[in-house]
């Protein structure tokens, strides 16, 4: 309230896009900082619900999908089970890392009784038959990956410093391409 008297076109001036770009990324930033999970998980939050609907629905969903019945599942690409199963398990518990991290978040077609559990998208042939869609559409419109940026979560010979490293690379270049999108759209408007 301070700043709204001091400035008081605190909340009617422009943003530019250099500081809403900082913004995202120091929101990242602190949003892995306040995560360490191991065995529970966080949901997706208020805010990662916007961003993700600023990256879906204004770049990859028509009219068509918002009136048609098509559901969508919020989805962990280095998933909870195989990440909780990687840190418990081979790192003895050591190893705390912000699985649910905005990086690691998309929207994926789901269908009924999906059971994909703890594979990820490249290893589950059963999901990609039921939603009908190849791994490119998936890739180019849903995940914004590509195999190999997984490939890191099956290399058994990674000390904890290593997988660390991986995973975080894995959600920062995710984030960056996300948000590269957003800020798109923030030119647009």
């Amino acid at each position: 309230m301070d700043q709204v008297l001091i400035t008081p076109n605190y909340y009617t001036r422009d943003v530019t896009r250099f500081e809403f770009s900082n913004n995202l990324d120091n929101w990242f930033a602190n949003l892995n900082n306040e995560r360490s999970e191991i065995g529970k998980v966080a949901a997706a939050k208020e805010p990662e619900l916007l961003m993700l609907a600023l990256v879906y629905l204004m770049n990859n969903f028509s009219a068509l999908n918002h009136l048609d019945d098509s559901k969508f599942d919020i989805e962990h690409l280095a998933t909870k089970q195989l990440m909780k199963e990687k840190l418990i398990s081979k790192y003895n518990g050591d190893l705390r890392l912000p699985i649910s991290s905005f990086g690691n978040l998309c929207l994926l077609p789901e269908y009924d009784n999906r059971s994909k559990g703890k594979k990820t998208i490249y290893q589950d042939a059963e999901y990609l038959k039921k939603t009908k869609k190849t791994i490119s559409y998936i890739e180019d419109n849903y995940s914004f990956t590509k195999k190999e940026d997984l490939d890191w979560l099956s290399d058994k010979q990674l000390s904890a410093d290593e997988f660390k490293e991986a995973y975080f690379n894995f959600i920062q270049n995710r984030f960056d391409y996300m948000k590269n999108i957003i800020l798109d759209h923030f030119d647009r408007i």
